[in-house]
This record gives structure tokens, C-alpha cells and sequence, in this order.
């Protein structure tokens, strides 16, 4: 009897750690963004923000998305086009004019957009109230 006792207490045990570890599986990760898109204290204070948008840390997930592209827009659009005519530098044109494509399209009424929706919050307005619309329609 005392052995079936202890049985049953090893295999109660070990479905309480299943139970434990499904529950466990189910949360949401620690350095997921919160619900307000907001990083976590724990990724700000490893968070390494780009040079250019020194605020980047503090912002919401959909504007650090934004900035992401918006900055990639602006090396696109920066970029040197060749003028020869040779194929390298056709390909290189065709890249640069998709790179900005990709990148530009639908910026500026993101931007607009973006603006909109934060104008009521003092750190995400000042910093797109930096940028400028960057050739998306």
C-alpha cells in the first residue's frame, strides 16, 4: 500500500508540472511588445536605439515600424543613380527605383496618419513632427 501511495503521488506531481508547463506555454512572452505597443522595461534598458531617432526606444511598436521604413526610404531615395547605359548600371537603377518603391510608397500618408493618431502624446508628436513626407503618395 505504501508503495502504491507513493505512485500515485509521483504521477499527481507530475500532471500538476504538465499543468504547470501548458499554463506557462499560453503566457505571453515577457519581452513580447505590451498590449499599447509600448517595449517592455526590460527591452528599454537594453534597447539600442539608431543614431538618427535617439528617442526610438520609447516609442510604440507601429512607430519604430514606421521609422524602420522610413528611414530605409530615405537611403533608397539618397542613393547615387548611374547614368551610363551599360547593363550593370541599368540593374543598379532598376534596384534603387524598386528599393524606393518598396520602401516610399504610402510614407507620407502613413505619416499623416501616424500623426493623427498620436497628436495627444507629447513624445510620439515630437518626434514625427521631425520628419518630413518622403516621396510616398
Amino acid at each position: 500500500m505504501h508503495q502504491r501511495s507513493m505512485h500515485h503521488r509521483s504521477a499527481l506531481i507530475l500532471s500538476l508540472a504538465f499543468v504547470a508547463l501548458a499554463a506557462h506555454a499560453r503566457e505571453p512572452k515577457l519581452d513580447d511588445p505590451r498590449p499599447n505597443g509600448y517595449l517592455s522595461l526590460r527591452e528599454r534598458s537594453s534597447c539600442e536605439p539608431p543614431e538618427q531617432h535617439p528617442d526610438w526606444c520609447q516609442q510604440p511598436h507601429e512607430v519604430r515600424a514606421f521609422l524602420e521604413r522610413y528611414d530605409l526610404c530615405e537611403h533608397w531615395a539618397g542613393e547615387p543613380s548611374p547614368e551610363g547605359n551599360d547593363a550593370d548600371d541599368r540593374e543598379r537603377r532598376k534596384e534603387i527605383g524598386d528599393g524606393v518603391r518598396s520602401a516610399c510608397t504610402g510614407n507620407d500618408r502613413r505619416l499623416a496618419e501616424l500623426r493623427r493618431r498620436y497628436r495627444n502624446v507629447p513624445a510620439v508628436a515630437a518626434l514625427l513632427s521631425e520628419l518630413e513626407p518622403n516621396y510616398g503618395p
